[in-house]
C-alpha cells in the first residue's frame, strides 16, 4: 500500500527468522541501503517483525527511525517493553537478535515483516507499507 513515490528502502526484499540456540534472529532486508537517520522531523520509518503464537500471544520487535537515528523497540502482549537484545543495521539489512526467554522460551509461531515509511510534510502525506510474506504470516519453524 502506498501513496506517492517512497524511497527504495521502503520495500522489503527478504525477511528471515532463525533459531540460534538460546537466541532468535530476525532479519529484514530492504531494496535500498538504510539511512542512519531520517532527513527531517516529518519523515519516519519503522521496520518490524510481528509474531503470533499458537495461543494467540503477540510479540513485535522492530526499530523506528527518525531524524535522531534508529531506536529498537519491543512489544509483548501489546505492552511496550525494553528491547531485550541487540540490533544492527548493515547496508539494507536490519538484524535483531533476542533471547528465546523474551518469548517465554522456544515456541512455534507465525510471523511477518513490516516496513512502513511516511513523510508527513504537506497536506497529503506520502507513505508506503510493505508486508512480507503477507499478513497471514509464515510458520516458524517452517
Amino acid at each position: 500500500m502506498r501513496n506517492g513515490v517512497p524511497p527504495a528502502y521502503a520495500e522489503i526484499a527478504a525477511a528471515t527468522v532463525r533459531g540460534l540456540g538460546d537466541d532468535l534472529e530476525l532479519a529484514v532486508t530492504v531494496d535500498g541501503e538504510l539511512p542512519m537517520r531520517m532527513p527531517d522531523e516529518d519523515t519516519n520509518t519503522i521496520i518490524a517483525v510481528k509474531m503470533r503464537t499458537t495461543d494467540d500471544s503477540e510479540f513485535v520487535l522492530g526499530a523506528h527511525a527518525s531524524e535522531q537515528g534508529w531506536k529498537p523497540f519491543a512489544k509483548w502482549y501489546g505492552h511496550k517493553r525494553p528491547f531485550p537484545g541487540r540490533f544492527e543495521i548493515r547496508g539494507g539489512t536490519l538484524t535483531m537478535t533476542i533471547p528465546w526467554s523474551f518469548l517465554d522460551g522456544p515456541r512455534r509461531f507465525r510471523w511477518f515483516a513490516n516496513a512502513s515509511w511516511i513523510q508527513s510534510a504537506g497536506v497529503i502525506p506520502t507513505y508506503s507499507i510493505d508486508l512480507a510474506p503477507s499478513a497471514e504470516g509464515h510458520p516458524f519453524p517452517g
